[in-house]
């Protein structure tokens, strides 16, 4: 399962720790409240409840990652269309099913999706485009994975599941220049490859150095 973005209001996402910390920055992780008063999404609702208890929707079940409108998002894993919404609660959205039909994911609050009923899509295959739709208080992508268990869907904090994104190549590119190369031919090699990887490989003792200035970017 890969990170299904590139890019938050924070900047380009590297690895699962950069999520994190963009995430803590603006967003909202798995199994907490932070929807606020009801009555910010609805003049006619009470103020001295959260929204998500006023709605019976329990605590958060997926994460929110703080993306600009029209960020692109992508596929987090291998898998068919099996639902497009556009509703007052979710907004414009999408949700895929694996192969095997035992994961399911969320792709809520898009500007729009790219997508039909059905499709085949790839891990990594841009989806939609990340927006404020339905009830949300700022841009964001909300995002959940489903796990099948005795015959429902039981959502699973996105966070266990996820694997380190694999490198683009403007990031190798970046890697590069941070390391002082002036031949920038290892590019191609490198590219699709995790960032461990190549840290490990190229640059052993400085895996935390430049992790930690990838990350301020």
């Amino acid at each position: 399962m890969i990170i299904p973005v590139r890019k938050t209001v924070w900047g380009e996402v590297y690895n699962l720790e950069t999520l994190k910390k963009h995430i803590a920055k603006s967003g909202q992780f798995f199994g907490v409240d932070q929807s606020g008063p009801a009555c910010e999404f609805n003049k006619d609702y009470p103020c001295d409840v959260s929204f998500y208890k006023y709605m019976g929707f329990g605590l958060h079940k997926g994460v929110d990652i703080p993306c600009s409108s029209g960020t692109e998002i992508f596929a987090a894993h291998r898998g068919k269309v099996i639902k497009l919404s556009d509703s007052l609660t979710q907004g414009i959205g999408v949700v895929l099913e694996s192969l095997d039909g035992q994961i399911r994911t969320v792709y809520w609050h898009l500007k729009e999706y790219l997508l039909t009923i059905g499709e085949m899509v790839n891990e990594g295959q841009k989806i939609a485009l990340s927006d404020n739709t339905g009830f949300s208080k700022g841009n964001h992508l909300h995002w959940e994975i489903k796990i099948k268990t005795n015959n429902e869907y039981v959502a699973v904090d996105p966070i266990l599941y996820l694997q380190n994104m694999l490198l683009t190549k403007k990031q190798v590119e970046q890697l590069q220049v941070l390391e002082g190369y002036q031949d920038l031919s290892g590019v191609e090699y490198w590219t699709g490859k995790e960032l461990e990887q190549y840290l490990a490989a190229r640059l052993p003792d400085k895996i935390s150095q430049l992790t930690k200035a990838l990350n301020e970017q």
